[in-house]
């Protein structure tokens, strides 16, 4: 049997053709579905990141302490883990209580110290603690970054925070 050379180089050529046909509309294809999947994502993220910021935002502190007061906690009674017992009361109590420690020497009352130049945060403080007016001091000190220092002295059993 003798075939034609023609008809089978047009039957290869036309195979070529639909291969390159197929491939062409191949990558087409997925390049179109790439550009939609890639569109619905960037639809979906902006939707969403505008949903988050039309929100408003929960306020953190409890209704007790209207704005963040950062407060140092410093035990000047020698007594041991008390700057943590008033670390707890006073976070619960709204305040944002960064750090804590020991004083250098003992402390025979307590004092509330205000460093941010923000007599106000101070009274807070000593009010929570029902501490009098008379133990609240001005010292500001810009380089500890906090509002208020606390030193808790040897007469903390007598305030009202404690006991209740």
């Amino acid at each position: 049997m003798n075939v034609p050379n023609k008809p089978l180089a047009t039957l290869a050529d036309r195979l070529a053709n639909v291969r390159t046909l197929f491939l062409r509309t191949g990558r087409a294809k997925v390049v179109g579905l790439s550009i939609i999947g890639f569109s619905l994502i960037a639809v979906t993220i902006l939707a969403h990141s505008r949903s988050k910021t039309s929100r408003p935002m929960a306020d953190p502190m409890p209704s007790s302490v209207p704005s963040r007061i950062e407060v140092e906690v410093v035990n000047g009674t020698g007594e041991p883990r008390l700057a943590e017992r008033f670390t707890e009361l006073l976070r619960s109590r709204g305040f944002d209580v960064v750090d804590m420690g020991n004083a250098a020497a003992p402390v025979q009352k307590s004092l509330v110290i205000d460093r941010s130049g923000s007599p106000e945060s101070a009274r807070k403080v000593a009010e929570s603690l029902h501490l009098p007016k008379d133990r609240l001091i001005q010292k500001p000190d810009k380089s500890l970054y906090l509002d208020v220092s606390l030193v808790v002295g040897k007469d903390y059993s007598s305030l009202r925070l404690l006991q209740e």
